[in-house]
């Protein structure tokens, strides 16, 4: 809490988005001796929430080919990172200044840096949709969103669909990214309502469509 609440970005979220990204090769090394696995041709990512910000990081910028990629109830940016982490922090004042006698109230509000600001742009998938086009392999991107998010819009999410499936339609591959949203899942999924039909019905869809996203794009 003290990290996230110090700097939210250089404390919290790039260090650990780089220690992860820095650890995958450990990783994709340790399956392949495990199951057999040949990893040389590329790899799929499953990233939910920051976990698809890990992802993000990996895609653009990791040692690791990747052939597919899904991103659920991702950031569109690092700017609506630090925009959900201001909101969450001021809905959770009361209790935070119960618990951390260190708080202070501008620690709520994310100032930027010069460090920061390069991050920001580092992590700017739509910016850099170019970019991740020209990657060989080129990368399937499954961007998973429920329209019920209650932290992060659908309709950035579409935005950036557009503009990742631009880039790619300029080489011929605009099938290669994908946006499926579903309409009773908030951001966490909900994984608990179990007593909501269309809940459970949109979890079943999201659960297929990530499985066929992966068996088109990396096991064929």
């Amino acid at each position: 809490m003290q990290r996230q609440l110090s700097d939210y970005v250089l404390d919290l979220l790039l260090p650990s988005v780089e220690q992860a990204v820095s650890e995958l090769p450990q990783l994709v090394a340790a399956v392949e001796r495990q199951y057999g696995a040949i990893a040389a041709n590329g790899i799929g990512l499953f990233g939910f929430s920051a976990g698809a910000a890990t992802a993000v990081h990996a895609l653009l910028d990791g040692p690791t080919p990747i052939r597919a990629a899904v991103l659920a109830g991702s950031f569109p940016s690092l700017d609506a990172a630090v925009e959900n982490f201001e909101r969450g922090t001021r809905s959770y004042r009361d209790y935070l200044r119960e618990h951390y006698d260190w708080l202070e109230d501008e620690m709520m509000t994310y100032s930027w840096s010069a460090d920061s600001e390069a991050a920001r742009s580092h992590f700017d998938l739509s910016g850099r949709a170019a970019e991740l086009a020209e990657k060989s392999p080129q990368p399937a991107v499954l961007l998973a969103h429920g329209e019920q998010d209650e932290m992060l819009p659908v309709a950035e999410i579409r935005l950036l669909g557009d503009k990742l499936r631009g880039a790619y339609e300029t080489r011929q591959a605009a099938e290669r990214v994908a946006v499926n949203t579903f309409p009773h899942l908030a951001h966490h999924l909900d994984l608990m309502a179990e007593n909501e039909p269309a809940v459970e019905k949109d979890l079943q869809l999201f659960r297929e469509a990530v499985s066929a996203w992966y068996r088109r794009y990396l096991l064929q």
